[in-house]
């Protein structure tokens, strides 16, 4: 993959994480401290929506400019695991 095309990629995914944080503000939530999992299935498929194409699982997992969010695999209530991506509203939000 080019490197301009990480970087966009990069790019835009910051963006739907930000719009993520905006919402969580948005619906009430005061405490901006605490970290909110989002899984990592959902923020592919709203880079999709959003820029119309399917961002690659790798640059979300190593880009070297994301550094504020952290992975991590939970058993949801099927017994399946699933990636998620915590992040901190106050790390992405500009208040």
């Amino acid at each position: 993959m080019d490197k301009n095309v990480s970087i966009s990629c990069t790019e835009q995914l910051l963006t739907c994480i930000r719009n993520i944080c905006y919402k969580i503000v948005d619906e009430g939530e005061e405490n901006t401290k605490a970290e909110f999992n989002v899984p990592v299935n959902d923020i592919i498929d709203m880079v999709k929506e959003e820029f119309g194409f399917f961002l690659p699982y790798l640059i979300l997992k190593r880009s070297k400019r994301i550094k504020k969010v952290s992975f991590e695999k939970v058993i949801n209530n099927d017994f399946k695991i699933r990636d998620m991506v915590a992040f901190k509203t106050s790390d992405f939000v500009l208040f």
